[in-house]
């Protein structure tokens, strides 16, 4: 368990990329914990073992296979425990395509995907706060009552 307030979790094949994000959100002061899940042979994340607290957001890293991309998200709105988490893909410009799957994949957002220190530091402050508005996370116990 962690002892901060809000926890996300980043599901990225890049563990240096994670480590780095991890590090803005450290920066950003925001109470946040920033737990990495990469992904498997067959693009699903690790999510599966829970080795974190339920999560406020997860981020999705975007890679250029659109399948792939599409099946992680498909996975984890298939997931009883993390179907209404808000999941918020990372993206970069040029993939439109990818981010178009996203959505339709049943992704709630899209940033771009920050690669410098300055960007990343924002990105972190801003789904820091985005996560403090969601002080009451959508369960299935809300959504069926």
């Amino acid at each position: 368990m962690t002892s901060a307030s809000f926890t996300v979790v980043l599901v990225t094949d890049d563990p240096l990329y994670g480590a780095r994000l991890r590090r803005a959100f450290i920066r950003a002061g925001r109470g946040v914990c920033l737990f990495l899940a990469g992904t498997g042979a067959a693009g699903l994340p690790s999510v599966q073992a829970r080795a974190f607290p339920m999560p406020h957001v997860i981020l999705v890293d975007l890679d250029a296979d659109k399948r792939r991309a599409e099946a992680t998200l498909r996975w984890l709105r298939k997931d009883r425990q993390l179907a209404n988490v808000p999941i918020v893909m990372l993206g970069a410009e040029d993939q439109n395509d990818v981010v178009a799957a996203g959505y339709r994949a049943g992704a709630n957002a899209c940033l771009r995907k920050p690669l410098a220190e300055d960007a990343m530091n924002e990105i972190a402050r801003s789904v820091g706060d985005y996560a403090y508005l969601l002080q009451i996370r959508p369960n299935a116990a809300l959504i069926q009552a």
